[in-house]
């Protein structure tokens, strides 16, 4: 029984996350910078403290810069909507 609330309680957060993704633009770099953030220095903790292969380091490294271009994509089309509506 504390699993399924538990499993709710995710499901709540993420439906919660997506919708506000969703509506504010601002929210799509937030979330993205965050998962870059969390992609990094997980990443580097599991690098540090188990030995890796290269292609998992590889992998890491693809997830990271994947977060961090899709930020300054959204980042970049919030700045253009911004300016085309103050022009």
């Amino acid at each position: 029984m504390r699993n399924l609330g538990n499993l709710l309680i995710a499901i709540e957060g993420a439906v919660t996350l997506f919708l506000a993704i969703k509506r504010d633009p601002k929210d799509r770099v937030l979330f993205f910078e965050v998962l870059a953030f969390v992609t990094f220095f997980l990443g580097m903790v599991i690098v540090k403290l188990a030995g890796v292969s290269p292609f998992a380091i590889v992998l890491w490294l693809v997830l990271f810069f994947g977060f961090i271009i899709l930020a300054a994509y959204f980042a970049l089309i919030n700045w253009l909507s911004r300016r085309k509506k103050a022009i």
